[in-house]
């Protein structure tokens, strides 16, 4: 994944709701040795009254699966999405607040996320 897409992974997630968190982890080695390392991760949005944790964001722009979880219900509070697949792409519409706003790419997940950057600048 290179820089604008991890940049992109980034945004949506923030947008949906993930939020980032730092801590220490505190470990035994063999032979009793206490570690300390610094961890980061992922906290999900709340789904009902849990919360998870991964370490590396889903991959929106190439997961329909990552989209249809995590981006699309947020959408659909605001807004209407229509996506439209042809031979030669994929052209994702969402209407909003009276704007149209368009993400044209060679998959689905990639023209929704990039419809999803354009309603939320």
């Amino acid at each position: 994944m290179d820089t604008k897409e991890t940049d992109l992974n980034r945004k949506l997630a923030e947008w949906a709701g993930f939020e980032k968190g730092v801590g220490l982890k505190t470990f035994r080695k063999e032979g009793g040795t206490l570690y300390t390392q610094t961890n980061s991760w992922w906290r999900t949005p709340k789904v009902g009254k849990y919360r998870g944790e991964y370490e590396n964001l889903p991959n929106f722009t190439q997961s329909s699966d990552a989209c249809f979880t995590w981006l699309v219900p947020k959408i659909r509070e605001e807004a209407e999405i229509i996506l439209c697949i042809h031979p030669v792409g994929v052209a994702c519409f969402i209407y909003a607040d009276g704007a149209t706003y368009v993400g044209e790419a060679e998959t689905p997940s990639l023209a929704l996320c990039l419809a999803i950057l354009k309603l939320i600048r």
